[in-house]
């Protein structure tokens, strides 16, 4: 909690909808009936869900190759992107660069958390 007590608003929600599978992606905005289908954009035979917006959807390519290149195989481990500080600055970068959550959230990646 201490953790999250740092972050601004906007990174605080980010990261608690990440965790709680409750971020405004299709298959969450299908379930809530703001959506007709919960397929991924790009990928039509899949829901876009936080699994795959983070560690499959080709919108993020770009996006996650950087975050590979930075944390080397932790950047598959949800574990670690969602709850290590390392891992929560990166993840935010990632959301910020794919642009997905933009217009709900705008930029999460300032004023991130310096912690260890």
């Amino acid at each position: 909690m201490k953790l999250i007590s740092s972050f601004p608003r906007r990174k605080t929600a980010v990261l608690t909808q990440l965790r709680t599978r409750r971020l405004p992606l299709n298959r969450h905005l299908h379930r809530i009936g703001k959506r007709d289908a919960p397929q991924c954009e790009y990928c039509p035979d899949r829901d876009e869900t936080v699994r795959h917006f983070l560690f499959t959807c080709p919108r993020g390519g770009r996006a996650r190759q950087a975050l590979m290149c930075t944390l080397g195989r932790e950047a598959f481990s949800e574990a670690y992107l969602l709850k290590k500080p390392s891992g929560i600055n990166e993840v935010m970068k990632f959301v910020d660069q794919t642009g997905r959550l933009r217009s709900t959230f705008g930029s999460v990646r300032h004023t991130l958390y310096s912690g260890k």
